[in-house]
């Protein structure tokens, strides 16, 4: 079992904290090597699939990935997904802050550092100084503590853990609605809206509201860019169930 860093949004981790998401979608690319150089993103997007598996090659029990055809026909290459395989963990990056608690005589205990996540909304906490002073921008307004983008989350700071259950291929735009509602495209919200609507519209008409499929490809575009919807790439499909800490998370191996 290895443990994958994972990088995901605000809305993303709240919709895993809700028992809303249990399944990622990551665009398919070149590995790092020889191959990202002649492997180019618009030749991946016409290759076919040859098969989808585990490779025998290597350390012995292969890895999963994607064996491409090239779109004239022939083997193009093997990519070996890099969200591990079945059983492996993902540790989850998010945006997050460090902070300090006050101690019961006002003072703050540099000694031990807590964490916050942007995912759960906390409130205003004032930035302040190795002394414990606030401190002020120049118009004399109290500064925030700023957030650290996902990427630079630490390993010890890492509260969500999804152990990967299935891995699969498949192009952008084949999701089905069951799989939107499992990446958590959908809020509660959304749903009462919706059932508001379509007390207003007549059935049947098109566009009288928003389907589950244009709220997928608003996210989608959100996040990835309009090119990245429009050349409907293939992308792994990984499914994973929350776990709790793994015991030897902190000293066990990551990719």
């Amino acid at each position: 079992m290895k443990f994958i860093p994972i990088l995901f949004s605000s809305p993303m981790v709240q919709a895993i904290l809700d028992n809303r998401k249990s399944m990622t979608r990551r665009t398919l690319k070149p590995m790092a090597g020889e191959q990202k150089k002649w492997l180019t993103p618009e030749l991946l997007n016409m290759a076919g699939i040859r098969g989808y598996g585990r490779s025998h090659e290597g350390d012995g029990y292969g890895e999963w990935g994607v064996s491409l055809e090239h779109p004239k026909g022939g083997p193009l290459g093997w990519i070996k997904c890099p969200y591990g395989q079945i059983g492996d963990v993902l540790w989850v990056r998010e945006t997050t802050r460090e902070f300090y608690e006050m101690d019961k005589d006002g003072c703050f205990d540099f000694e031990n550092k807590m964490f916050e996540y942007a995912a759960d909304n906390p409130p205003f906490r004032i930035l302040v100084d190795g002394d414990g002073f606030h401190q002020y921008t120049r118009e004399g307004l109290e500064k925030e503590i700023p957030w650290k983008p996902s990427i630079f989350m630490p390993k010890s700071a890492c509260r969500i853990f999804l152990q990967v259950t299935d891995v699969r291929v498949e192009r952008l735009k084949d999701i089905t609605v069951a799989d939107i509602y499992s990446e958590g495209a959908i809020t509660e919200e959304w749903i009462s809206w919706r059932e508001d609507v379509e007390q207003i519209f007549v059935p049947g008409i098109s566009n009288s509201t928003e389907t589950e499929k244009d709220v997928w490809e608003k996210l989608w575009r959100k996040i990835n860019g309009d090119k990245s919807f429009e050349s409907n790439p293939w992308v792994w499909v990984v499914s994973f169930k929350q776990i709790d800490k793994p015991k030897n998370f902190l000293d066990g191996k990551s990719n």
